[in-house]
């Protein structure tokens, strides 16, 4: 499904038979090593600098959103190019940036829960007339998949809960040129 957030398209695909595709993702993952950021203006820890076994299991149990994702856009093909885990302990948070090398990048809420845990926030285009950035932030539910240009700059806040918020990110190149 299509949604316009600041004029920028970005897409989000609710995860079928979520429960069991989650269930399946954790057994994958249990062997997961996790490193704390070494970046001090943004504490989280990830898999990314590890090795990932179970990027073969993300990308079987999770075929059928992304052939979805390639019908909807009309791609002949599509490449993932990296997949990774992050995970945000209470205060942990991830300072503005963006994944500029790619055409597409995505985010699988994996861990999260709408009521104590807040969506990515996304840095609007340009300043307002007051000289302010806004920021957008899609509504979002625990086993959806939003999908966004690799360019646009985007951040989590702080995690305010005692709940882990654990993401799957994975940043995508097509071979079609999109129009976003």
């Amino acid at each position: 499904m299509i949604n316009i957030l600041y004029a920028v398209p970005y897409y989000t695909y609710k995860v079928n038979n979520w429960q069991d595709k989650k269930a399946k993702m954790q057994n994958a993952m249990k062997h997961q090593i996790f490193t704390r950021s070494t970046i001090s203006h943004s504490p989280f820890e990830s898999d990314r600098s590890n090795p990932r076994y179970y990027i073969n299991d993300f990308l079987s149990i999770f075929e059928e959103e992304l052939q979805e994702f390639g019908k909807e856009l009309k791609l002949n093909s599509f490449k993932i190019e990296d997949i990774w885990t992050v995970q945000y302990a209470k205060g942990d948070f991830h300072a503005v940036h963006t994944h500029g090398t790619c055409n597409l990048s995505a985010v699988l809420y994996f861990d999260y829960d709408n009521t104590e845990h807040s969506a990515t926030h996304f840095v609007v285009g340009q300043n307002d007339i007051r000289n302010t950035t806004d920021i957008a932030s899609p509504s979002v539910e625990e086993g959806e998949i939003v999908i966004f240009p690799a360019n646009t700059l985007h951040f989590t806040s702080p995690n305010a809960s005692d709940k882990v918020r654990r993401v799957i990110s994975f940043d995508i190149t097509t071979t079609k040129k999109l129009n976003v």
